[in-house]
């Protein structure tokens, strides 16, 4: 499997970032045009923690042309060192 680069190199700044509480929210969303698929319930880091790195999952070219399938964002205690 091979990742594309420009997200390897945001998962990779993402983790080495100085960490910044950020008080600003991003809501992502797009209509629903057919019943394929299912939108989880959202979920949040708690309180005092801060997303520090992602994963994300992808269909190859080719395939049924979905191309992002899930995004897993992972949290961790604000001025907990790794």
């Amino acid at each position: 499997m091979t990742m594309n680069t420009s997200w390897l190199f945001l998962a990779i700044t993402i983790s080495v970032l100085p960490l910044i509480q950020c008080r600003h929210v991003l809501y992502l969303g797009s209509p629903r045009v057919n019943n394929q698929g299912t939108w989880k319930a959202w979920q949040i880091c708690h309180d005092g923690w801060f997303v520090h790195g992602m994963q994300l999952k992808y269909e190859a070219t080719g395939g049924d042309l979905t191309g992002m399938n899930a995004v897993a964002l992972y949290c961790q205690r604000i001025g907990l060192e790794r």
